[in-house]
Order: structure tokens, then sequence, then C-alpha cells
């Protein structure tokens, strides 16, 4: 569990592979816009750029929350790439993820 918090708009990376080979697996997530109309997506960065959800909505204060989903996941990393959330207005909240090969 690592907490996301991005106090403007722009990208923040939230997990970085602690080796090449290794994948970053999203369980569970909360997070909650600090402005009205806020939106954010998850993607990656690293050798390549990828989108990994769609741009999702909130109102300021009110969490966006996807529960613990394991064995399986919401959404993977591709190999050696890191975690990334970007946001329109500012973003607070926590991931929960693992680590995998």
């Amino acid at each position: 569990n690592v907490p996301v918090e991005a106090t403007t708009a722009g990208s923040v990376q939230v997990v970085v592979p602690d080796q090449p080979a290794q994948k970053i697996k999203v369980l569970s997530y909360s997070l909650t816009p600090s402005a009205a109309n806020g939106a954010f997506l998850w993607g990656t960065s690293g050798t390549t750029s990828a989108t990994l959800t769609g741009i999702m909505g909130g109102i300021a204060g009110t969490p966006t929350t996807m529960p613990l989903n394991f064995p399986f996941s919401y959404f993977t990393t591709r190999a050696g790439e890191s975690l990334v959330v970007s946001s329109t207005l500012g973003i607070q909240g926590n991931v929960v993820f693992q680590r995998t090969y």
C-alpha cells in the first residue's frame, strides 16, 4: 500500500519496478480529486508509455474506490515500466500493488 498525491495537474510516478523484468500489478486503489470535475487516469512510463485505463472523473472530496481484486488485478504494467497516475486538477489517495514477473 503506497500513498498517491499530486497537488497540481500532471503525472506522478507512483511505483517504480525494482528490477528490469518486474511488472506492477494493481490490486486495489482509492483516489479522490482535489477539485470539482477532476479527472485522472492510470498509465506507465519507461521505454514506452501507455495508458492503462480510460479517463475517470470525480467530484472533489468523493473517492473513486476499487476494492481488493486478489489474486487477479485491475491492470498490470509492462515489464520494467513504472506505474503513473495523471490528473487534471490534483489527486490524492492510495494504491495496493504486487510486484510480479
